[in-house]
């Protein structure tokens, strides 16, 4: 299938995230970043030429006529890539915090294709495949979950790379990073181009996520990170900015369960680091189609009948037929079911335990189940508000020293301004990641963020490195996004 491509209608641009786990500035302004433009392939890299590296690929996104967004990506076996979760899913939010969504639903997996090359034309030149199922966790914080696998409807003739599952990044390692990014700062049109950069060294790591020194831009997204053995052990995520050593991947051995589903799907193996081979048989589970996750019938985490760790084919989040947390026939699972999803309003933990027509959002300090909205459609249920950016309605806060406008389950504290918080107890824990319950006022508060060397915080905090602005981490989420057409190659 050839990609037509249209005049362009607005000028590419990169999605800045950022992960605001400090404190906020005294006047209560946001420390995300907005929407800004970044403007440079792999930093100080080397433009790449022949095929030695063609297992990492640019996946490109299209809407209608046009590409609104391009990312990196790896294979790792004929029909499936690993890439960035934020390149197939919709961005939401203008930053990542690490406690409210970033992403919503999933793109369209046909409306995804992969080239292959150091620097593929997209306006004359074939796709090597197209998506058929996207595999990736329940939840839409980016924050230790940026990861996805995409299976692919064919395959893509190339040495697939080896993945590492069984272990984590050491202590300064050194690695390669690879990816499409921009090459002109003037042009917006001008990635495409392969570009991979030595050398690059792990500063610091936690249980999903590690940081990285200075190397990744825009259209980097989804890249890997190769080890020495030249193995996947990480996933571009995203960056400070492109000259700044605050950058971070997300570990491939903590989602080897995701892996497995994708690989099983496809009927294929895929091999470890260490030659270990993975795969190859893998009965129905994962996620499935119709339902909600993180299981479809037939299997559930963390096996499906005769399958891998965390169950086989059958689907991608928020598919599962009939499924509930668990399916029959998973080495854990008993026959369907679960607790029934609740409506707006009601405390989840993930998407799971809310209702069709509702997300799990973090919100304030808590999650709960969100109705849609839209511009078209902005009503929403009492006590809620639309969103039309986002797509949903929130629930309606507003408080002073006067008057309290919270919803139920929500007191106001005070501060300035007055702002409504979850009310909570050591026996009504509802407070969402990044936050705790204060026993005194009995009310969900941020936790405290503290910098360290000890290698036990959460993957939104780095420790051991310079701190930018008020005290918060800014990183750069680098997929392009925009209306991109006619690029590269053209004549003069």
């Amino acid at each position: 299938m050839r990609i037509r491509h249209a005049s362009p209608l607005v000028a590419a641009i990169a999605i800045l995230v950022v992960a605001a786990c400090g404190s906020r500035s005294s006047d209560h302004q946001s420390s995300t970043t907005q929407i800004k433009r970044v403007s440079s392939p792999i930093v100080n890299g080397v433009k790449d030429s022949g095929s030695a590296n063609d297992a990492v690929v640019e996946i490109v996104h299209v809407a209608g006529q046009y590409i609104d967004g391009a990312c990196t990506a790896s294979v790792i076996s004929p029909h499936v890539i690993i890439t960035a979760r934020h390149c197939v899913s919709k961005v939401i939010s203008q930053g990542v915090d690490c406690q409210n969504p970033d992403v919503s639903s999933d793109y369209t997996p046909g409306d995804l294709f992969v080239y292959v090359g150091p620097a593929p034309d997209l306006a004359s030149e074939y796709p090597k495949s197209q998506g058929k199922k996207i595999f990736h966790t329940s939840g839409y914080i980016l924050c230790n979950n940026d990861f996805a696998a995409v299976q692919l409807t064919y395959p893509i003739n190339v040495t697939p790379l080896r993945v590492r599952v069984n272990s984590g990044p050491k202590a300064h390692e050194i690695f390669r990073a690879i990816g499409y990014g921009l090459t002109n700062p003037n042009d917006q049109n001008s990635s495409g181009t392969r570009y991979y950069r030595d050398n690059v060294q792990v500063s610091y790591y936690v249980t999903k996520e590690f940081t990285g020194t200075q190397s990744i831009c825009s259209g980097d997204s989804g890249g890997p990170a190769l080890s020495a053995a030249n193995a996947v052990f990480g996933i571009t995520s995203r960056g400070a900015n492109c000259y700044m050593d605050e950058n971070i991947w997300t570990r491939t051995d903590a989602f080897k369960g995701i892996i497995d589903q994708a690989v099983a799907a496809a009927g294929e193996t895929y091999t470890d680091e260490d030659g270990t081979v993975y795969g190859g048989s893998g009965g129905s589970g994962g996620g499935g189609s119709g339902g909600s996750p993180p299981a479809g019938s037939g299997g559930s985490p963390p096996a499906g009948s005769g399958g891998s760790p965390t169950g086989g084919s059958g689907g991608n989040p928020p598919g599962g037929s009939g499924g509930g947390p668990a399916g029959s026939g998973g080495n854990q699972g008993g026959s369907g079911g679960g607790t029934n999803p609740g409506g707006p309003g009601v405390h989840c933990n993930g998407q799971d335990d809310c209702i069709n027509g509702t997300l799990c959002v973090g919100d304030t300090g808590t999650q709960y189940c969100a109705p849609e909205c839209s511009e078209q459609d902005p009503s929403c249920p009492k006590d809620f508000e639309c969103v039309a950016a986002q797509g949903l309605c929130y629930l309606r806060k507003g408080c002073d020293a006067k008057n309290t406008y919270c919803p139920n389950g929500w007191g106001c504290i005070e501060g300035e301004p007055y702002s409504c918080v979850p009310l909570c107890s050591e026996s009504n824990n509802v407070c969402a990641p990044q936050y705790q319950c204060d026993p005194d006022r009995g009310v969900c508060l941020p936790t405290p963020v503290f910098n360290n060397d000890s290698g036990s915080t959460g993957g939104c905090s780095a420790s051991g490195s310079t701190n930018t602005g008020a005290g918060a981490w800014a990183f750069a989420a680098l997929a392009l996004s925009g209306f991109l057409a006619s690029r590269r190659r053209r004549n003069a």
